[in-house]
């Protein structure tokens, strides 16, 4: 691919490369296949004659071939010919074709008609995008009409490692500075163009993070000040039976101790069951917008990393929050375990129904506003 800096913006670009680059570029040594990025838009019409529509993701048309790992075959076969495509299974079954139909292309060069010839699976989650595989040839004439395309996608032959194939392909580059197709181009290797990729879209959804992150913050405040008052409450109700512990001979760290003992086993607990929570909230997410055609993923990353920031976060943020009213257990006076009971402050049975209500119906009308506009495409 080429590269080239952007003036406006600063950010890194790829310029536009030959597409009879490919041909020149599958003879390097340890090269087995060299593929033009011929892709693009277009319109697939359905069995029914309609267009098939998504709820807001693309229709992509892609070069299919047998030697490129990009489809895998399910049925029928690979497009041999301009007016022979093949659709990824989803595809298959939102436009209600099978092997064998016919139907229509709206594509930027006019109508096509063609015949579907096969059906395949497709290796990355396509975020709710309608794929058609077509013949190369068909997809270098309608989405390369200058000869040109964004990159060029080189596969090694067996025994070649990707690094080696890349140093081959400069230094075949090398060689061929002086040439017009070959000025500017670089060779990277996948790596780079996922970890390019990767960065273009943290720049484009950069403030999702960033919400997410304050969010993140605010509700690990909120946790941590429940904790607090929580046992402060237990601890202002056991204060009789710490102080009598205290008159038995138990000293301050003693008690101490026990009070973080339980935090420990909450904040166990508690991160235990946040994990769990936010393994089947990301997946009750991902199968609503699966329902709607915008499949995000093949699972939910959860790696172990994150479990142990999980339980480190959860358990420190407990024992944190139970030292502060521990500490008033800790030293309790002894004369205490001698004095009456005080009374009990009114309950908040009633009010904390009520606000668990308030909050589960402000949660189920957010939900079903945003399944509301999702459902509609707005």
């Amino acid at each position: 691919t080429t590269t080239g800096e952007d003036d406006s913006t600063g950010t890194s670009t790829r310029a536009p490369v030959s597409v009879a680059l490919a041909e020149e570029i599958s003879h390097v040594p340890g090269v087995d296949v060299a593929v033009a990025e011929t892709s693009g838009s277009l319109v697939l019409v359905g069995h029914d004659g309609t267009a098939v529509t998504t709820t807001g993701a693309p229709t992509l048309g892609v070069p299919a071939r047998s030697d490129v790992p990009t489809f895998t075959l399910t049925a029928g076969r690979f497009p041999a010919a301009e007016d022979e495509v093949m659709l990824e299974d989803r595809a298959a079954s939102l436009a209600g074709l099978s092997v064998g139909d016919t139907t229509k292309l709206v594509t930027s060069t006019g109508i096509l008609d063609v015949t579907v010839v096969g059906t395949a699976s497709f290796p990355a989650a396509t975020a709710g995008a309608v794929i058609v595989g077509m013949d190369p040839a068909l997809a270098e004439k309608v989405f390369a009409p200058q000869g040109t395309v964004s990159s060029i996608s080189v596969y090694a032959d067996a025994g070649t490692g990707e690094e080696q194939l890349r140093d081959n392909l400069r230094a075949w580059l090398d060689t061929h500075a002086e040439e017009a197709d070959t000025a500017h181009v670089e060779a990277v290797t996948g790596d780079t163009v996922r970890e390019e990729n990767r960065a273009s879209v943290d720049q484009i959804l950069g403030f999702v993070q960033t919400f997410l992150l304050v969010f993140a913050a605010v509700s690990l405040f909120v946790g941590a000040f429940l904790v607090t008052n929580t046992f402060s409450m237990s601890i202002h109700e056991r204060m009789r039976e710490f102080a009598m512990l205290r008159a038995i001979g138990a000293s301050p760290a003693q008690v101490m101790g026990s009070v973080l003992a339980q935090a420990l086993v909450i904040g166990l607990l508690g991160s235990a069951l946040g994990v769990g929570l936010g393994v089947g909230i990301a997946s009750a997410i991902a199968a609503v917008l699966e329902h709607y055609g915008m499949e995000i993923g093949s699972g939910i990353a959860l790696t172990w990393q994150t479990v142990v920031v999980a339980f480190v976060v959860g358990t420190v943020v407990s024992l944190v929050s139970a030292a502060i009213p521990g500490r008033r257990a800790a030293t309790a006076a002894p004369v205490e375990a001698m004095r009456a009971r005080r009374p009990t402050e009114k309950g908040l049975l009633l009010r904390g129904l009520l606000g668990g209500v308030l909050v589960l119906a402000g949660t189920a009308a957010i939900l079903w506003s945003v399944l509301r506009r999702t459902a509609d495409g707005s």
